[in-house]
């Protein structure tokens, strides 16, 4: 049974009663949390497997790469006898267009220029506390609040508890993307996965809107008065990527492969199907910098990957231990030192498995290392058993 409070306008609390579940209904929770924690092992169990591949292979094709790929140096003259090779250059970027945002009359010289559009709405944040009574029920306080913000996505009233503040059903204007017909490095021209790799954005300093119905503050467009914000003004922001305006030309530095017409694109692997080689890195990198770049990069995301397959496995392994807790929570001196141990546990057997996984795919892939790896998985095991076997010595 629900009671709905509303100790003020943009606000509300919504309490609430339940029964506290009994000792079978709070072991049947424990052991639906067990499969979930169970699947959840698989699946850091498959993704430190598939990592540790693509790891490797991405290795072997950067290193592919590096022994294939040549400089061209100046790119304002043809290499017409490296067609369809990996080639590495740097230049300053150069379009043949000046691209606009032709609803606001934004132009600038670029390779690609984005709008971004926020409207203001109502925003529901919410938060429950439980409190246990007198009579063994449990008390549920939801308080609810409502605030106005700018958001660069449609936030839907529908699901609010408070039907109250209501947000429009679709944004008036929309965010879009405008990229130039033709991006080029001297003579090579960039392909469009090249273009799209171009990510340095800056803010479009905007000037007096040529629309009256616009007005300019902070750099920004807004449908509607900036002062006094209502739900559904729209405030609208540009940035571009890749300046090529005369002087302030963005430099960049490129392995790719030359295709007719030097045009620059993805170059296939030889070594691994289905992996595919196109570097782009803002400002002037020589050939070795470029790579470098490449396998700290791999590196960086193979130890983030790593310890998300981790935390994943610790995670899953604390929830299939959750069911020693419940076993005997109603001794609060014994569930304390369960809990600690069924924590420890968790970590033990998430550090070991995640070892023996790697080493698996390393032996699969790298055996030496693996088989290396294997042997600290198993150290663990075998000190706790050394120390065992001697406590019983001792007995």
């Amino acid at each position: 049974m629900y009671e709905t409070r509303y100790p003020s306008p943009s606000g509300h609390v919504k309490v609430g009663y339940r029964r506290a579940p009994n000792f079978l209904e709070r072991l049947g929770s424990s052991m639906v949390g067990s499969v979930i924690g169970l699947i959840l092992v698989a699946g850091a169990c498959a993704l430190l497997f598939w990592n540790e591949g693509r790891s490797v292979y991405t290795y072997d094709v950067i290193s592919e790469a590096q022994r294939s790929c040549q400089s061209v140096g100046d790119p304002s003259f043809s290499s017409d006898h490296l067609i369809n090779q990996l080639i590495h250059l740097t230049g300053t970027l150069s379009t043949a267009e000046v691209i606009t945002d032709v609803p606001y009359g934004v132009s600038v010289r670029a390779a690609k220029l984005r709008r971004r559009v926020e409207m203001y709405q109502w925003v529901e944040e919410s938060r429950t506390v439980e409190h246990k009574e007198h009579d063994g029920s449990i008390r549920t306080e939801t308080h609810y609040s409502y605030s106005e913000m700018w958001r660069d996505h449609l936030v839907s009233s529908l699901a609010f508890d408070d039907v109250r503040h209501e947000n429009p059903r679709e944004m008036p204007v929309m965010s879009t993307e405008v990229i130039a017909d033709r991006v080029s490095v001297g003579v090579y021209i960039l392909g469009s996965e090249a273009v799209g790799m171009v990510e340095n954005w800056q803010r479009v300093v905007l000037s007096t809107p040529f629309n009256s119905g616009l007005q300019l503050h902070n750099n920004m467009l807004y449908h509607g008065n900036p002062a006094y914000p209502h739900v559904g003004d729209v405030r609208v922001s540009f940035e571009y990527a890749g300046s090529t305006l005369p002087g302030q030309e963005d430099r960049v530095s490129v392995v790719a492969r030359q295709g007719p017409g030097h045009v620059l694109s993805s170059y296939h692997s030889q070594v691994h199907t289905g992996y595919t080689i196109l570097y782009l890195h803002m400002g002037s990198l020589g050939i070795e910098e470029v790579f470098e770049s490449e396998y700290s990069s791999n590196s960086t995301l193979t130890w983030v990957l790593r310890l998300v397959g981790l935390l994943l496995m610790f995670v899953g392994f604390n929830m299939v231990t959750r069911i020693l807790v419940t076993l005997v929570d109603w001794l609060p001196l014994v569930r304390e030192l369960v809990a600690l141990s069924a924590f420890l546990l968790s970590l033990v057997l998430a550090l070991s498995l995640s070892l023996v996984v790697v080493a698996i795919a390393w032996i699969r892939y790298r055996p030496l290392y693996g088989l290396a790896l294997l042997t600290g998985a198993a150290l663990p095991f075998v000190l706790s058993r050394l120390v065992s076997d001697k406590n019983k010595r001792r007995q």
